[in-house]
């Protein structure tokens, strides 16, 4: 169950434990799949005071899930790393004909 809910299991809780400010900053990424590097700035400055984080926790949250691959950092982007799974990429295909 969910650590942060009664209503039940959040998709993130899926990802095990993640440090708490890669996970704020993954439901960032969620909602923007793709931010420049200035948008990305202006929503952290508004994180430390909503969620307890200051510029160094957001700066090694946002570390953190460039090395793990979740996020790529291009030029003045940032953008969230989407990978469909085999299955869906199956599915989706049409057969050889």
């Amino acid at each position: 169950m969910n650590r942060h809910s009664s209503a039940g299991m959040s998709s993130l809780d899926l990802l095990g434990d993640i440090p708490h400010g890669e996970r704020i900053l993954l439901k960032i990424f969620l909602r923007n799949t793709s931010l420049s590097k200035d948008e990305f700035s202006q929503l952290a400055e508004t994180l430390p005071e909503k969620k307890g984080l200051s510029s160094e926790e957001v700066h090694a949250a946002l570390s953190g899930l460039l090395l793990r691959g979740w996020l790529k950092e291009d030029g003045e982007n940032y953008t969230l790393l989407q990978q469909k799974s085999q299955g869906s990429r199956q599915r989706g295909q049409r057969p050889n004909k």
